[in-house]
C-alpha cells in the first residue's frame, strides 16, 4: 500500500463527508413529499449513464453498491466520489408550471481489491438511500371572524435518509460471485406548512413533520459468468423493522400574539421494503448490453401520504456501454468510454388513486484525467406523473459528475 495515495483517499473521504451537509438547495421534485421521497437506487454517473443497470453489468471502474457480488471485478482498488444536480419542470392540473432545481451529494465509496484471482473485494462508504426536496406556494383566499382574507401557502419538503454502506465479496466456484452488503440508514424528512393570511391584522400558521427514520438493510448477490460472453445477475434486499420518531408541531399566530402552539411526538416501527432484481449482460465486440428487472414491496411502509398509498414497485431498464481503452498510447477519443439506457418505473405509490409512472433515458461519457483517474458524466432526462391531466406532471433533467481514483494497493499472492 503506498502512503501517498492512501493518504489522498482519507483526505478526500473526510472533505467529502464532513462537505455535504451544505451542497443542497431548495426546489426538486414534487412526489418527493410522499413516503420516504425519491429511492436512490445507485450512485455515482457511470451506473446513472446506462440508466441504472447494473444488476450484472461488468464495468471496469464504476463501484457498484445495487449487486455487492460485482465488487471484486475491478482490476484495482478504487475510491469513488460524486455530485447531482436536478432541474425540474412541474406542472399541475390547472397548467401552472414552475421550474426548479437543486445539488446533492452523490456518494463517497471506496473498494479495496484484496485479490483479483479470488474475487475478494471489502467496500464501504456513505451513499443517498431517499432524497426530499420540494417547494410549493398557493395563493388563497379565507375568512377570519367574518372578515374575508387573502393570503399565501407555501409547502417545503427537505431532507432525505442516507445509508452507511458495508459490503464483502468473492468467488465460491470459478464463474460464480457471491456478495453481501450491510446497509445502516438514517436521516430526518423535514415537511413544512406556513399559511398567512393578509387583512384585519395577520394571521399566520405553521405546521411542520420531522420524521426520523432508522434500520439496517442487508444486500446480498450473485454474478455468474455463463460463458466469456454471456453473465447473469440476481440480488435480494431486506431487514427488520425500522424505528419511525415522528414530531408533529403546531403554531398560529394572530400579529404577534400566539393563539395555538402544540407538539406531538410519536416513536413506533415501520417495516422496511423487500426487493428482488434479476439482471443479464451480453458482450457483442467491445460493448456490453445489459437489462435489469426489480420488484420492490412497499406496501406495509407506514410513514404518513397525503392522498397516497403505498404498494409494490416495478423497474425494468436496458443499458449499453462500450468502455474506453486505458492504454495510454492510443488517441484520447478511444480511451474515452460511452453508454447509453432506457428506463420504465412504476413508482412504490399512487397519487390520488393513480398509479405514479416515470419513463427515462440516458447517456454518459468517462475519460482519464491522469493515471487511474477518472472522470465520468451523465444526463438523464424523463417524465413523471399519473397520466391523468388534473394531476401533478413533472419533467426533469439530471446531471451526475463523478471522480474516481486507483490504485494496485495489493500485490497478488503467489500461488502454486
Amino acid at each position: 500500500m503506498k502512503g501517498t495515495m492512501a493518504a489522498r483517499f482519507i483526505g478526500i473521504f473526510l472533505f467529502v463527508v464532513l462537505c455535504t451537509p451544505s451542497l443542497r438547495a431548495q426546489g426538486g421534485s414534487n412526489y418527493s413529499a410522499i413516503g420516504i421521497g425519491d429511492i436512490r437506487r445507485t450512485t455515482g454517473a457511470l451506473y446513472e449513464a446506462v440508466a441504472g443497470t447494473s444488476v450484472a453489468m461488468p464495468i471496469d471502474h464504476g463501484i457498484n453498491v445495487v449487486n455487492p457480488a460485482m465488487l471484486g471485478l475491478q482490476p484495482s482498488t478504487r475510491l469513488q466520489v460524486g455530485y447531482r444536480f436536478n432541474q425540474h419542470m412541474v406542472t399541475d392540473g390547472n397548467g401552472n408550471s414552475i421550474a426548479q432545481n437543486n445539488g446533492e451529494f452523490d456518494g463517497v465509496l471506496a473498494n479495496f481489491v484484496v485479490d483479483t484471482a479470488y474475487g475478494f473485494a471489502v467496500a464501504f462508504g456513505l451513499v443517498p438511500y431517499t432524497s426530499v426536496n420540494y417547494q410549493v406556494a398557493n395563493e388563497l383566499y379565507a375568512e377570519v371572524d367574518g372578515v374575508g382574507a387573502s393570503g399565501q401557502s407555501i409547502r417545503t419538503g427537505d431532507g432525505g435518509m442516507s445509508s452507511l454502506y458495508l459490503a464483502v465479496c468473492g468467488k465460491v466456484i470459478p464463474d460464480l460471485h457471491v456478495g453481501i452488503a450491510m446497509l445502516p440508514m438514517f436521516g430526518n424528512i423535514i415537511l413544512t406548512d406556513e399559511v398567512t393570511l393578509y387583512g384585519s391584522g395577520n394571521y399566520d400558521t405553521k405546521s411542520q413533520s420531522t420524521f426520523n427514520l432508522r434500520g439496517i438493510q442487508f444486500r446480498g448477490g450473485l454474478y455468474w459468468t455463463v460463458t466469456p460472453h454471456v453473465n447473469l445477475g440476481a440480488t435480494i434486499s431486506g431487514g427488520a423493522n425500522g424505528s419511525l420518531l415522528v414530531n408533529d408541531h403546531v403554531a398560529a399566530y394572530r400579529g404577534v400574539i400566539v393563539s395555538y402552539d402544540s407538539t406531538v411526538i410519536t416513536n413506533t416501527t415501520t417495516p422496511l421494503p423487500l426487493s428482488v432484481a434479476f439482471g443479464a449482460s451480453v458482450l457483442v465486440g467491445r460493448s456490453y448490453l445489459g437489462i435489469d428487472l426489480e420488484m420492490c414491496d412497499y406496501s406495509q411502509l407506514l410513514v404518513r401520504g397525503e392522498s397516497t398509498t403505498y404498494g409494490k414497485s416495478f423497474r425494468a431498464s436496458v443499458g449499453i456501454t462500450r468502455p474506453g481503452n486505458r492504454i495510454p498510447m492510443v488517441p484520447f477519443i478511444e480511451r474515452m468510454g460511452f453508454h447509453a439506457g432506457l428506463c420504465f418505473q412504476d413508482l412504490y405509490y399512487t397519487y390520488k388513486g393513480n398509479p405514479v409512472r416515470e419513463f427515462m433515458g440516458s447517456v454518459g461519457t468517462d475519460f482519464p484525467i491522469g493515471g487511474n483517474s477518472i472522470a465520468d458524466i451523465a444526463l438523464t432526462g424523463g417524465m413523471r406523473g399519473t397520466g391523468v391531466s388534473a394531476d401533478i406532471q413533472e419533467l426533469f433533467l439530471r446531471a451526475v459528475f463523478t471522480m474516481s481514483i486507483g490504485e494496485q494497493w495489493f500485490k497478488p499472492f503467489v500461488r502454486e
